[in-house]
């Protein structure tokens, strides 16, 4: 069965087709710029571009760590064609995140963002080497994933990058592009390459926003959110000042083993953010004595509203 895709300068490709795949991956490049900067020799690029010779187990490797591509889908064409790690639920998607941190500690140096009302899709490049043909080549890694907007995974990534390094230590992004898009995005149909584009001469498909401050990011991440009345009231939030009370009135409930959902952990927050603003007290010692009380003003708050 053919599968067909159109490019946006209207080329129409059939992925059935390996070289079809091949010029899909390529999105525009050269092939030889491109096969040099994997170690391939002009020979072995042209068996693979020109006669459609599926390469050996060395390229493939090459490919899959410089492209990202799910290699299944380059030979045989079928799923899809790029890896996005796509959270089943939100301690899913921390887990990974964190997971992600601890295996890319040091060597991540852009992350970006894009959102909706409902998904949260993040991308992390860092620079990592692999061997091939005694040679070590270097290239740009990508790790891709998805999960419920949900921006306490941002807290965490703002742990890891604090706010005052931001621009200097990683480089954070605020993506934008067409809404049709975004599903194909999640479903791993476009490549890095494609979203992001590759190297100065290359521009991706995404309209890129360099994020200076981290309250730029958060307020956006909060207004996919539907907290709308609570936003009209708190037109500045102190991103550092609630981050603290997130971890802090999580660790509270944890402790606690309260099975509490998104909505009333939000209410939470905000309780103890304004109580904090209003009094000048430390958010650890606000929740240790007002998180009882709340906790039985939220619980009324959600029957009535149930």
């Amino acid at each position: 069965m053919e599968q067909l895709f159109h490019l946006p300068d209207g080329s129409l490709l059939n992925f059935s087709k390996f070289q079809d795949r091949l010029k899909f991956l390529l999105n525009g490049r050269k092939i030889y710029p491109w096969a040099q900067s994997l170690g391939v020799s002009r020979g072995a690029a042209e068996k693979i571009y020109v006669k459609g010779v599926i390469p050996g187990p060395e390229i493939l490797r090459a490919i899959y760590y410089k492209e990202g591509v799910d290699l299944s889908w380059f030979i045989t064409g079928e799923g899809a064609p790029f890896r996005v790690y796509s959270a089943v639920d939100k301690s899913d998607f921390y887990c990974r995140i964190s997971e992600m941190l601890e295996r890319y500690k040091g060597s991540i140096y852009e992350l970006f963002f894009l959102y909706n009302q409902e998904f949260l899709f993040i991308a992390a490049s860092s620079i990592q080497h692999y061997t091939y043909k005694e040679k070590e080549l270097s290239y740009k890694a990508w790790e891709l994933l998805s999960g419920p907007n949900w921006w306490d995974i941002v807290s965490l990534l703002a742990m890891e990058f604090p706010h005052n390094e931001i621009g200097y230590k990683v480089n954070w992004y605020h993506c934008r592009t067409h809404s049709k898009r975004f599903g194909s995005i999640r479903r791993g149909e476009f490549s890095p390459s494609m979203l992001f584009g590759d190297g100065p001469h290359s521009v991706g498909w995404f309209d890129l926003e360099r994020i200076s401050q981290f309250e730029d990011l958060e307020s956006g991440l909060r207004r996919g959110l539907d907290y709308s009345s609570w936003q009209q009231e708190n037109h500045y939030i102190s991103s550092s000042m609630f981050n603290e009370i997130a971890m802090e009135v999580n660790f509270f409930c944890d402790k606690q083993e309260l099975s509490l959902g998104e909505a009333a952990r939000v209410k939470l927050y905000i309780a103890v953010y304004n109580h904090c603003m209003r009094t000048g007290e430390r958010p650890r010692a606000a929740v240790s004595h007002t998180l009882p009380n709340l906790l039985d003003v939220v619980d009324q708050v959600f029957k009535v509203e149930s």
